[in-house]
């Protein structure tokens, strides 16, 4: 699967998660979700974090080759534990809160991925990067965990909100189509 295959995938589902959010009334914001205790803008919070780390990661010197696939990226181990799970929480609900509105945080939004896809299109196809976790990952696979995190993140907001998913067929099916 192509790198620019995944990216838009992930410029599709990002873009159709920036509209959702875009004008959104601050009571809105509020709204409890089903990834608890997070809030409507706590997971937004979460997203854009997840997303903002992939500067760093291309602005690092590659590793030499890539040893974890998008699938081996979510096995169980320290990134899933208990303590790991509080500093997300905690990453997720500090970065939201650091925005005097909804409106500051979804801008805020927009311009990360917007961001993260310009810096990704400037690399080439191959490229290795090292995740926050320490595994070394083809760019592109790690842009596949990026897709389901907005896709699936995106689910969990349109159900907070009461509306219509707005998955896209690219994101349902990771950039493969």
């Amino acid at each position: 699967m192509g790198q620019g295959r995944v990216l838009e995938a992930f410029c599709l589902d990002a873009g159709e998660l920036s509209r959702a959010v875009a004008g959104l009334p601050e009571a809105e914001w509020d709204r409890p979700t089903r990834c608890e205790p997070w809030s409507v803008r706590e997971v937004l919070g979460q997203v854009r974090v997840v997303i903002a780390w992939l500067p760093g990661m291309l602005a690092a010197p590659p590793p030499d080759k890539a040893e974890v696939s998008a699938v081996e990226y979510y096995r169980p181990d320290d990134r899933f534990a208990p303590q790991t799970n509080t500093a997300r929480i905690a990453s997720a609900r500090d970065h939201a809160a650091g925005h005097g509105s909804g409106a500051a945080l979804a801008d805020d939004f927009t311009a990360t991925w917007q961001r993260a896809d310009r810096l990704c299109r400037a690399e080439p196809e191959g490229r290795v990067a090292r995740t926050r976790h320490g595994d070394a990952m083809l760019l592109s696979q790690f842009l596949v965990t990026r897709v389901v995190e907005v896709a699936v993140h995106g689910l969990d907001l349109a159900e907070a909100l009461r509306r219509e998913p707005w998955l896209t067929p690219q994101a349902a099916f990771g950039g493969s189509r």
